[in-house]
């Protein structure tokens, strides 16, 4: 009899335990920091492997980066998030011989070099912000730097007006959900204002000089990266 007091005492003090453990959440991050890693693929007319065609194309292929964002949730749910971000994207293509990041045979006239910096300020809609597992789409606008490095086509340096849309997934690590890790897919088209034609410029606009038409420079980027969530606060469920 005092045995089976004993297991009715512990598994009372189980469920009290268990039902406290279920009991408890944590309200949805009020500010989302993040470190990304990107791969990306050139579109519309940044896309080329003709390197001589360079009144058609910007000869790009494959790129690969690093970024940073801060997302700010608003509301009590914090479905809603403004989005601050940073990114530098590589892109080299080294012609039929390689098509890839890096060079291996640094010919001048035989490749394309372009470094990309990027800022981003955009609205994002996060479903399930107070689960374990979130779901957001997003859209901004970007401001872009392109820098061509000396190859097939050079330029000054020129600057950019552009928009972006994202899409992803979140999943929370630790049980205090503080930390997480993400993937998700971007697209930027990065020259819809700004567009210039001459000497030295990147020659995307539809005047004259130039190509007689507005050479769209996108490209689309796949995410993976970490996250840090602050503001988080246990709460009860009744």
């Amino acid at each position: 009899m005092r045995k089976f007091k004993l297991i009715l005492l512990a598994g009372f003090v189980f469920l009290i335990f268990l039902n406290n453990a279920l009991s408890q959440g944590y309200t949805p991050p009020m500010f989302t920091i993040g470190l990304t890693g990107e791969g990306s693929f050139a579109m519309h007319d940044a896309y080329g492997t003709n390197l001589s065609d360079t009144l058609r194309t910007y000869g790009m292929m494959w790129g690969r980066g690093v970024g940073i964002h801060i997302k700010f949730g608003l509301g009590k749910r914090k479905n809603h998030r403004i989005i601050l971000a940073g990114t530098y994207n590589k892109f080299i293509n080294s012609g039929s011989s390689s098509k890839s990041f890096v060079e291996p045979n640094p010919k001048i006239g035989n490749r394309t070099n372009y470094n990309i910096w990027t800022g981003m300020l955009g609205y994002e809609y996060c479903f399930n912000s107070r689960c374990r597992n979130k779901q957001f789409l997003g859209f901004g606008a970007t401001a872009n730097l392109i820098n061509a490095q000396p190859g097939a086509i050079d330029f000054d340096d020129a600057f950019r007006l552009g928009v972006y849309v994202n899409a992803g997934y979140e999943m929370v690590l630790d049980p205090k959900f503080k930390t997480g890790i993400f993937i998700g897919v971007k697209y930027n088209l990065a020259n819809i204002l700004g567009q210039e034609n001459g000497p030295r410029k990147m020659n995307d606009g539809a005047g004259t000089p130039g190509p007689g038409f507005w050479r769209r420079f996108g490209y689309i980027s796949l995410n993976l990266g970490f996250n840090f969530y602050t503001g988080t606060k246990m709460i009860k469920k009744y």
